[in-house]
């Protein structure tokens, strides 16, 4: 199932069966997961939300049967729109995501600190080779992606970065911010170049700025760098640009590591 027509039969008044193609392991991609949280805020009765701000997730257990949505406003005032929406996998709360919505304001400072990184174009990127996408997980495939630097998963790196460009392969028509939500975790936690052999990794908790408005499609530059390793857990900053060279997002995840 692609990634539109898994997000399109999300009905926030039904439960929802995960596709096979979209699990990671024994739950469902975490990018999905905050997708749909996404999706399911704006189903709800407060659908006319301004832009995304700040999306925080917490994946609190396996999402492995049938899944329920359930958004909450908390609050709403004339700029900012603050709600929750609770994701259980049958009666377990399976994740919770706090999103933040406001409006443009004027504002007396403005300054950007951050340069892209210095990479060659997505199309003049090699795309991974069919002998790789095997190794990679079923939900990965649904996404065209194309290392762009930083180092390799399990290649004992020194550097711990990832570094690719990468696009959904079919989000048309859907909401930009949920296509956005949904490709930002495509990449293995950048801990995972460290590795030299396999081994269980997974998200305990996302946190994204949305610090520019968000094209409706086309290829985005993710990086992500893990800053600390250590005691089962690693810490790793993010951040999104658009091929136009804008930075769209800027991020932190906690990874368990074994």
């Amino acid at each position: 199932m692609t990634f539109r027509a898994a997000i399109d039969s999300l009905d926030i008044g039904k439960g929802y069966l995960l596709p096979e193609t979209w699990r990671q392991g024994r739950t469902a991609y975490g990018g999905l997961t905050a997708a749909l949280t996404l999706a399911a805020a704006h189903q709800s009765e407060s659908a006319q939300l301004p832009p995304l701000r700040s999306a925080q997730v917490s994946f609190i257990a396996p999402a492995i049967e049938v899944m329920t949505f359930q958004p909450v406003e908390l609050r709403k005032g004339k700029s900012v729109v603050t709600m929750n929406v609770d994701c259980f996998s049958g009666d377990t709360l399976a994740a919770r995501s706090s999103f933040v919505f406001a409006r443009d304001r004027d504002s007396q400072i403005h300054h950007a600190f951050h340069h892209q990184p210095d990479v060659k174009s997505p199309t003049e990127c090699p795309a991974i080779p069919e002998q790789g996408q095997k190794l990679m997980p079923d939900f990965a495939r649904h996404f065209d992606i194309r290392p762009a630097g930083g180092s390799l998963p399990l290649s004992g790196a020194v550097n711990p970065e990832l570094l690719a460009w990468a696009r959904h392969r079919d989000a048309d028509q859907v909401h930009p911010e949920v296509a956005l939500l949904g490709l930002a975790d495509c990449l293995p936690p950048a801990a995972f170049t460290a590795y030299t052999t396999p081994a269980p990794i997974s998200s305990v908790n996302w946190s994204l700025d949305f610090i520019a408005p968000v094209s409706a499609n086309g290829w985005f530059l993710l990086r992500s760098f893990s800053r600390q390793a250590g005691n089962g857990y690693s810490s790793q900053e993010m951040e999104i640009w658009d091929e136009s060279g804008n930075l769209v997002s800027i991020g932190r995840q906690l990874v368990a590591i074994f």
